[in-house]
């Protein structure tokens, strides 16, 4: 089995990409896997794409993909605040 997890951030315009294959061979019954993209975007002109790709050769398997996208939150925003950073800096 295999758990893989991927996080990444961008500001400034910048863009984050994932791509990731899983490859399953004949044989491999019972086999799991999970992937999770977790990407921050600090600012509304930065992007972040996520490709995966699975290539399974078995059906006695689990998988799963999933992908999230997230700004920073009033109560990240908050927290950081409250340890002394500056509304900008945080």
């Amino acid at each position: 089995s295999s758990n893989i997890v991927s996080k990444s951030v961008a500001r400034g315009g910048g863009r984050t990409s994932y791509r990731g294959l899983i490859e399953v061979g004949e044989g491999a019954q019972g086999a799991k896997s999970n992937v999770l993209c977790d990407a921050l975007l600090v600012d509304t002109i930065s992007r972040s794409d996520t490709y995966p790709y699975v290539d399974v050769r078995e059906d006695d398997v689990s998988m799963g993909h999933e992908a999230t996208v997230s700004k920073v939150s009033d109560d990240q925003l908050f927290y950081l605040m409250s340890r002394g950073l500056t509304e900008f800096e945080a």
